[in-house]
């Protein structure tokens, strides 16, 4: 009982932030510190949704860093995925529902695709101009591998990546 509470406190905080390049970036580092130190966090927070709106803050990020904001959002992307890594890495369940579970597309609307699919997608474009941000999201998919091969054998992330086409592009950088 105590973890949905804190489960639903960190949705509530996070969530309290209109756009995500308005969340300071202690709340980064705190959020990145409880789910390094605290599996039960991260799971608490990855039952009541909070996967689903960080990887919807992240597509809302790169989408603004794309028309043009100046707002600073290539250190709001590097923060966010931060913390999606601290959230695999505690939690191999997010890996699973971030790669498995089906949403409608933003992109597609006639398209149904894991919101990780979205995410990685809106990415693509923005780490091809930006080292940082490519080098964290290789790091990212790291731990999303590793996290994967803890709770099953179905490589469910490497045929995302075939699916998307997106292993070229990851062995250009490699």
């Amino acid at each position: 009982a105590e973890d949905i509470v804190l489960g639903k406190r960190i949705c509530e905080v996070f969530g309290k932030v209109t756009t995500p390049a308005n969340l300071p970036a202690t709340l980064y580092t705190c959020l990145l510190n409880l789910f390094s130190t605290s599996q039960s966090a991260a799971l608490a927070a990855w039952k009541v949704g909070f996967l689903q709106t960080l990887l919807l803050s992240i597509v809302a990020t790169s989408n603004s860093r794309k028309s043009g904001s100046s707002v600073g959002p290539s250190k709001t992307c590097l923060g966010l995925l931060r913390v999606l890594e601290a959230l695999f890495l505690a939690s191999p369940e997010a890996v699973e529902e971030a790669v498995t579970s089906k949403t409608q597309s933003e992109q597609s609307k006639d398209s149904v695709r894991p919101s990780f699919a979205d995410c990685l997608l809106v990415l693509r474009p923005l780490c091809d101009k930006d080292e940082s941000l490519c080098s964290e999201v290789m790091t990212m998919i790291t731990s999303c591998f590793q996290a994967e091969e803890e709770i099953s054998q179905q490589h469910c992330l490497a045929n995302l990546l075939l699916r998307l086409e997106l292993v070229h592009w990851l062995m250009r950088f490699a």
